[in-house]
């Protein structure tokens, strides 16, 4: 490439490297960390609960800090590189655009597997690795979303090297059958620096100009967009990534001309609020006090050291390693073990008695990389010194890392146990009241990683664990979590009403599958509404919205909406109170005015004569309002 560049992010020929494609994702990040807020605004309501673009940047710095650390390592390709940053996105998902966003790079990984550099015609062809994974990945794929928005991209750009270029959604393009003259002409000539420059110039126009068409008409594909005037947040958030990827590629060269971004109508350009400071390179390694099992005392514990470490390989060792044979021989050293090998580089995580000695055996098997070693006995000291000074008592936290295999770790402690998504104190409180193990923070807004909420799975200690996401948003990354702790059972909750419906129905006396059956029929019974003030003026189904109106959403339509909260409640509530219903129960959270926790009990009673009211302080944030309809 340019000089201006480290020669070390391309090949001779071209082809991105290892250290070229961090470069392409660090640069990614960094625009969407600008943008994030500007997408978090592309809400189908005008609510203050948008995240896609928090979720997405969350994610995607999750992935490149692993890809970091991968790039570290003499010689390490773009395959290596690709694979960390895939592991790494797929352990930070938040959100449904955090698990799309993980699968499209799992797919685009895997086709670059054992590659030392990529030229365009496989980084095109992992691109559309990605949609196929992604695609395979959900249930039911719904288009006009961040799906649509990557299949159209990856289409044209794979149509740009391979010839025969068509437009966005299959249209034939007003452009001959051939490939990008850039294209062609850096094959022709063995890919020389300056054609091979101008081939991936190529590839990322005609991926930016088929992905902003395609998010241009997400509308006319999803119903509910059209309605609310929007854009799908995660496919503009996927455009993001690729302009700063564009944007990077396009400044290495001397007096060339960029992609075109910043023009996609994606997302206006106002400040984010609160960017994220530049800071030191993320640690890959989980913080000291994420192993800590709940409720533990010091002297509980019978490894007392959590020992961590990255070896490389010898070379001899190398080509014939037995990775469950070598499991196998560190488990003799404690519990709670991982162990992850890619390529040449092994990391162990065990809790341990005898750190000294797992360093001692690993080394027999090559040059230690990094080492870390905890005093879990200490950390649980100062964990219960800060308890004790803090109001309310501590949560159950996470007990090992995220993708600890079920072989090697503490044995349960119980047959059956609950993980929930909870967002409030007084929620916290109540669905510990009702038995739940774990209770992990997070709900709208602060979509917690699929690595958090495995990590709670670890938590639990029992042979089956039911997971309560209790918010549409955390679903997917409940499920994702589910299949790499080893199979957690989730009952898909989308809110925190319906939640604790499925804790009240569990039992411990029951199996497994009849609890996991009345939990899922409890929490089907539930209509919950969540109240919100509008946050600006917009248009929804052929309503007209004003800023600071309060709004009644429910099963994701707008029920109502009106100045007086109570009078809105009581519109909502007519349309879900039916004959069947018995309880109607208010849960109140931050910013509900004074007046309405002494005026909507009474106006429930007056009006629905024929069931019960009851009252309790969630703290929720987002949602100052939350009826539930039993």
């Amino acid at each position: 490439m340019a000089s201006s560049q480290p020669t070390s992010l391309w090949t001779a020929s071209g082809a991105l490297t290892g250290a070229g494609l961090l470069t392409l994702l660090e640069a990614g990040l960094d625009r969407l960390r600008t943008k994030k807020a500007a997408i978090d605004r592309l809400n189908v309501f005008p609510v203050p609960d948008g995240d896609t673009g928090t979720n997405m940047a969350l994610t995607m710095a999750e992935g490149v800090a692993a890809a970091r650390e991968a790039a570290r390592v003499p010689g390490a390709g773009v395959g290596a590189v690709a694979k960390a940053f895939s592991r790494g996105v797929l352990m930070g998902a938040r959100g449904n655009s955090g698990v799309i966003l993980s699968q499209l790079f799992r797919g685009f990984a895997e086709r670059l597997a054992g590659s030392e550099a990529a030229d365009v015609r496989a980084f095109a062809e992992a691109l559309e690795a990605g949609v196929k994974t992604a695609y395979a990945a959900v249930m039911k794929p719904v288009e006009g979303t961040i799906l649509t928005v990557a299949r159209e991209a990856a289409r044209s750009a794979r149509q740009a090297v391979d010839g025969g270029r068509t437009g966005p959604f299959g249209r034939p393009a007003a452009r001959p059958r051939t490939a990008h003259p850039a294209i062609a002409e850096a094959e022709a000539l063995g890919a020389a620096n300056a054609e091979a420059q101008a081939a991936w110039t190529a590839l990322f126009a005609a991926w930016l100009e088929a992905a902003r068409e395609a998010l241009a008409k997400t509308p006319e594909l999803l119903p509910t967009l059209r309605a609310a005037g929007v854009v799908d947040a995660g496919g503009s958030g996927l455009i993001v990534i690729f302009e700063g990827m564009a944007e990077a590629l396009a400044g290495g060269l001397e007096g060339g001309a960029s992609v075109p971004a910043g023009a996609s109508g994606h997302a206006d350009d106002r400040p984010p609020e609160g960017r994220p400071a530049a800071g030191p390179e993320a640690e890959t390694f989980l913080g000291p006090e994420d192993h800590l099992p709940p409720d533990t005392r010091p002297e509980e514990l019978r490894y007392g050291y959590c020992t961590e470490v990255i070896v490389r390989l010898e070379p001899n060792r190398a080509s014939a390693f037995d990775l469950e044979a070598f499991r196998e021989a560190v488990s003799r050293f404690g519990d709670s073990l991982l162990v992850a090998a890619d390529d040449d580089l092994v990391k162990v995580h065990v809790h341990s008695e005898t750190p000294g000695a797992v360093l001692d055996f690993v080394q027999g098997y090559g040059e230690l990389v990094k080492i870390k070693i905890d005093n879990m006995r200490e950390q649980i000291r100062r964990r219960l010194a800060r308890v004790t000074a803090a109001p309310g008592g501590p949560e159950a936290g996470p007990a090992a890392p995220a993708n600890h295999a079920r072989e090697g770790t503490a044995p349960p402690a119980k047959a059956q146990a609950i993980v929930a998504v909870v967002a409030g104190e007084g929620f916290r409180r109540i669905f510990k009241s009702l038995g739940v193990d774990v209770v992990v923070e997070g709900g709208q807004t602060m979509n917690p990683s699929a690595e958090a909420i495995v990590r709670a799975i670890r938590a639990a200690r029992a042979e089956t664990v039911f997971v309560l996401p209790n918010n549409k948003n955390v679903v997917l990354a409940a499920e994702q979590a589910a299949g790499l702790s080893g199979g957690a059972v989730v009952v898909p909750t989308t809110s925190v009403a319906a939640g604790l419906a499925a804790a009240l129905a569990f039992h411990p006396a029951a199996t497994p599958e009849e609890n996991a059956a009345r939990m899922q029929k409890a929490a089907e019974a539930v209509r919950a509404i969540e109240f919100t003030r509008a946050v600006r003026d917009a248009v929804y189904d052929g309503e007209s919205i004003r800023e600071g109106e309060w709004l009644a959403l429910s099963g994701g339509a707008l029920v109502a909406r009106g100045e007086d909260l109570v009078k809105v409640a009581l519109s909502a509530l007519r349309e879900a109170v039916d004959d069947e219903a018995s309880v109607v129960t208010a849960y109140f959270g931050a910013g509900l005015p004074a007046d309405v926790r002494d005026r909507l009990p009474a106006a429930i009673r007056q009006a629905f004569p024929d069931v019960d009211v009851e009252t309790h302080d969630g703290g929720q944030p987002v949602y100052p309002l939350i009826l539930a309809v039993e």
